[in-house]
């Protein structure tokens, strides 16, 4: 048997898929231009717009996706903390954009920075073995950035996600206030 909130999913599905399929595939195209998987952000877009969840088959057959796309992109969401599987096969996604977003980031953040300093680092000790002043303090320049854009993600996790979503949508309402406007 399955649950109200699986079945609230599947009609509100039916209800928008063209919708849907559009919101999908502009946030794929948006996500592939930030360098994720387009399959994998258009399968959470779907999600999202079922706060309650939906079945996986049906997000495949409404995305046209077949077993093999949708299986990588169950297991890139579920990695990055993005989706969950509730009993059943409903498949749900946080709600706000804004704790997807911070769950995103503290995955990338704790799987990429690490790597990524430790290879400036070695490039930086090449260089200064090899007597290339300019070229280690241009590298020493890109680590300060690196671990102090850590250091702030970091930070920022300290604080709970309404405090973050709130301050975001302040700070965002005053830029449009003073004339900041999105390109």
């Amino acid at each position: 048997m399955k649950d109200a909130s699986l079945t609230t999913g599947i009609i509100m599905l039916d209800a928008i898929q063209g919708g849907a399929v559009r919101f999908a595939d502009s946030i794929g195209d948006i996500g592939h231009a930030w360098g994720l998987p387009r399959d994998a952000c258009r399968v959470h877009a779907v999600i999202y717009l079922a706060p309650d969840g939906v079945e996986g088959a049906r997000v495949a057959r409404a995305l046209s996706l077949d077993e093999e796309a949708m299986a990588a992109a169950l297991a890139m969401l579920s990695e990055f903390g993005l989706i969950e599987v509730r009993a059943g096969g409903c498949l749900r996604a946080h709600t706000e954009p804004h704790e997807a977003l911070f769950a995103g980031l503290q995955h990338r953040r704790s799987r990429d920075l690490p790597p990524m300093q430790a290879a400036l680092a070695a490039c930086r000790d090449d260089l200064a073995r090899g007597g290339v002043p300019q070229a280690v303090a241009q590298i020493d320049k890109m680590l300060a950035l690196v671990r102090d854009l850590s250091s702030l993600h970091i930070q920022a996790f300290r604080f709970s996600p309404a405090f973050l979503r709130g301050s975001i949508g302040f700070l965002g309402r005053a830029a449009r206030l003073f004339g900041a406007r999105p390109q």
